[in-house]
């Protein structure tokens, strides 16, 4: 089975499991999210945004939080100081242009944005098909074969982009962070419920 036939069939699990739905949130806090998970696990940085957007959620709202008290409330999440002045440089540039840049190039010209934050603002917050590629998406094709283990970042992505139609890209995001957080996990992975386990569902594909 060539690496087209594997995705797909990796993908109809995927929606099988966790169904095709498009969830897309406002484009500028999923921006501001996604610069707070940075080397920051799921659960802390759902945490900590909880706490931030209670207090501030506008480019208007988070500009005018004096810069001590932002780093106070990012603390739990990580490399706080920065992030801090990240968001604060952000909320800045986007209050004087009105809005969220959409595409990938004027996203990473943002304090703080880098290729895998543009493509999850791409994809979550304005619904434009981009694979963003986390660690569970960086993880989880090389376990499976679909890329080599040498490859870097950027090569996980082209390879992703090419054996995924389009309309699935966002398919890609969603289902193998869903798959890592449940299964795939970094740490002692469930190999034992894996549907993938020994091509289980590549057999099942190729017989179908």
């Amino acid at each position: 089975m060539n690496d087209r036939a594997k995705m797909a069939a990796i993908l109809a699990e995927f929606k099988r499991r966790y169904g095709n739905e498009r969830e897309h949130g406002k484009p500028f806090e999923t921006l501001i999210r996604t610069i707070i998970s940075q080397r920051n696990t799921d659960v802390s940085t759902a945490k900590v945004s909880k706490r931030l957007f209670k207090v501030a959620r506008t480019p208007q709202s988070l500009a005018k939080i004096p810069l001590k008290r932002l780093q106070s409330i990012l603390k739990p999440a990580g490399t706080w100081r920065q992030k801090a002045k990240y968001i604060h440089g952000v909320s800045e540039i986007i209050l004087k242009s009105g809005n969220v840049p959409k595409t990938r190039h004027e996203l990473m010209a943002l304090p703080g944005v880098g290729p895998k934050t543009a493509d999850i603002v791409l994809m979550y917050g304005f619904g434009i098909p981009s694979i963003a590629v986390d660690t569970h998406v960086n993880r989880i094709p090389r376990r499976l074969g679909l890329v080599s283990e040498k490859a870097n970042i950027h090569e996980v992505k082209e390879t992703l982009e090419r054996i995924t139609p389009k309309k699935d890209w966002y398919l890609v995001n969603h289902g193998f962070v869903s798959f890592g957080q449940e299964v795939c996990k970094a740490v002692n992975p469930k190999c034992i419920v894996c549907p993938f386990g020994q091509e289980r569902i590549y057999k099942r594909k190729e017989k179908a």
